[in-house]
């Protein structure tokens, strides 16, 4: 259809020929007043109405049977002129249409995914409106353009919405991908707090060894570094367990964050369900459940990572006691002498143990920093969203007055009907003769 509808364009000898298979016109005429089916169907009516259009638009009046008359009147009689605006306007609606309209070359991952190409969407958006106007008459062709601009208007606003819809589904996917990234750097954390906590046992081991080997006066310099430094450890563990908890009370916030967009982007496919043209609805509806998904395995996520910093705490805690307990030992063992090669190797031990827990804090850090740029990133795609219920919101108002506009035009056009006939003046309904055949148009010219 789309090889004919290019081969005929501007060649009225063409037409000619095409017009005197006497058995061409009626197939197209029953497929364009066929009921839809499914989306391919629908296509193949729209392309079966241009080429219709096409027909009349180059009919050079040699076909007696076929020609621009009478085609006008076929189609008024067995389509009726709605139905064929109809027709028409479905194939710029459909998906492979708009992406083929966007740029020449498109890349398709199969052949079978190819239904138009960029050549042939430039040759329909020059002609559409010339074919919708060559079979309509003069009084109805200004009606016909008004409608066909609302249809295009519509469209544009359709596509818009389609684009940011997609926008924030690739910030969502980035969001999650960052989030996934700061729980692995979260449980490489906790792995180093077990690491710790088994250096700290370590040591505690070490100094009872230590205690029963020695019995000599130790020295009061080296206990009171060693105070120093054990009451310098629990400072930096009780640090972390304070870090480790705002990172709690961020990935809450974050979970909120991601519960108040859900349930935004469902009110809003709620909302937006009757203002969409089917296809459109579910390509939208589509979407928004993936989503959800999304945002299920957010919450799914966070809510595990809760629980791994809930498990953290009371190791962290755990560590504190064993900790405060080796103090009390050592105090209570103040006049115990350990040996000078062991105690320079526990100091050793315990610096490392100390430069393990700064590169903890400094990670936690970080950690912190990429949880307020999510929480911004979030910000901005509800601001976002709200923007789009805004648009969302003129649409269905301009439609709803759209509508004010066809129903007052229904109403002029039964007062002039009624007043034709009560003049005596006969009128036409296109519904009595939506019943008529072909033979009987043909016989009547």
């Amino acid at each position: 259809l789309q090889l004919l509808c290019a081969w005929m364009i501007d060649s009225p000898i063409t037409v000619a020929h095409f017009l005197a298979n006497t058995a061409n016109v009626p197939y197209l005429i029953t497929q364009v007043s066929a009921s839809d089916s499914d989306e391919n169907e629908s296509i193949v009516q729209g392309l079966c109405a241009f080429l219709l259009g096409i027909t009349v638009l180059y009919n050079d009046e040699q076909n007696e049977t076929f020609n621009k008359s009478s085609l006008r009147q076929i189609i008024e009689k067995r389509i009726g002129l709605e139905t064929f605006t109809e027709k028409l306007s479905q194939v710029p609606k459909n998906e492979s249409y708009t992406k083929a309209a966007k740029k020449p070359h498109v890349s398709y991952k199969q052949s079978s995914e190819v239904t138009f190409d960029y050549e042939f969407t430039r040759i329909f958006k020059a002609l559409e409106v010339d074919a919708l106007d060559a079979v309509s008459t003069d009084a109805g062709r200004k009606e016909n353009k008004a409608k066909l601009a609302n249809l295009q208007q519509h469209e544009l606003v359709v596509n818009q919405y389609k684009d940011i819809i997609q926008e924030q589904d690739q910030r969502l996917n980035d969001l999650q991908q960052q989030f996934l990234e700061l729980q692995s750097k979260h449980s490489m954390s906790g792995e180093e707090i077990r690491q710790l906590k088994d250096q700290v046992q370590q040591l505690k081991d070490q100094n009872s060894l230590l205690k029963v080997q020695k019995g000599a006066q130790s020295n009061p310099a080296a206990d009171a570094r060693k105070d120093e430094e054990i009451r310098s450890l629990q400072d930096q563990l009780e640090k972390m367990r304070l870090d480790n908890a705002n990172k709690d009370s961020a990935i809450e916030k974050l979970k909120t964050d991601v519960t108040v967009l859900e349930a935004r982007v469902v009110n809003s496919s709620e909302e937006d369900k009757e203002n969409i043209v089917p296809s459109e609805s579910e390509i939208l509806q589509n979407t928004i459940s993936r989503l959800q998904s999304d945002l299920q395995e957010l919450r799914t996520s966070a809510a595990e990572k809760d629980n791994e910093i809930s498990r953290l705490s009371v190791q962290n805690n755990e560590a504190e006691g064993q900790i405060q307990s080796l103090k009390q030992r050592l105090e209570s063992n103040a006049e115990t002498q350990a040996d000078p090669a062991q105690l320079a190797k526990l100091m050793e031990e315990k610096m490392t143990l100390q430069e393990r827990v700064k590169k903890s804090n400094e990670e936690n850090l970080k950690l912190l920093d990429k949880f307020n740029k999510m929480e911004e990133e979030k910000n901005s795609v509800v601001s976002e969203k709200e923007g789009v219920l805004e648009e969302l919101d003129t649409l269905k108002k301009e439609q709803e007055d759209l509508l004010v506009l066809l129903a007052d035009q229904d109403t002029k056009i039964a007062n002039y009907k009624k007043l034709l006939k009560e003049n005596n003046i006969p009128v036409e309904d296109d519904d009595d003769d939506e019943d008529d055949d072909l033979d009987d148009d043909l016989d009547d010219d």
